[in-house]
């Protein structure tokens, strides 16, 4: 009986551990751009990742713009590719970036207001700034 316990026990932990946050909404998103995003939400640890593991980096410069929706709890959900040249390139770089970012509310958004919100990654190889 106790091992029955203990299996059961851990499999209710494991599927909890798993499950995929659902986004929280307490009003609906407000669309802005990347310049207003600091009004509104602070990108926690103040950076991004953007390695894909074993996926090359490109040797060409290229611009991604990725919407996105942050939630009321600094959650990121929805990542899109709106734009981006040459085409397909870099982004699985902007993707993976967002995946684990998460931000805290601004203080001049004491409501968590949840944004959509569209920005511009720009990407440089830097083996070719070394001229």
């Amino acid at each position: 009986m106790k091992l029955y316990i203990l299996i059961l026990a851990t499999l209710v932990f494991a599927v909890g551990c798993t499950a995929t946050p659902e986004k929280h909404l307490t009003q609906e998103p407000v669309e802005i751009s990347g310049p207003e995003l600091d009004e509104y939400w602070v990108l926690e640890n103040n950076q991004l990742s953007f390695r894909t593991g074993n996926v090359d980096e490109p040797t060409e410069p290229g611009v991604v713009t990725v919407r996105y929706l942050i939630d009321s709890n600094g959650r990121v959900f929805e990542r899109e590719i709106v734009e981006s040249t040459p085409a397909r390139m870099w982004d699985k770089f902007a993707l993976n970036a967002m995946q684990a970012a998460s931000y805290r509310p601004a203080a001049s958004n004491p409501n968590s207001t949840p944004v959509y919100v569209t920005v511009d990654f720009e990407f440089r190889n830097p083996l070719q700034e070394t001229r």
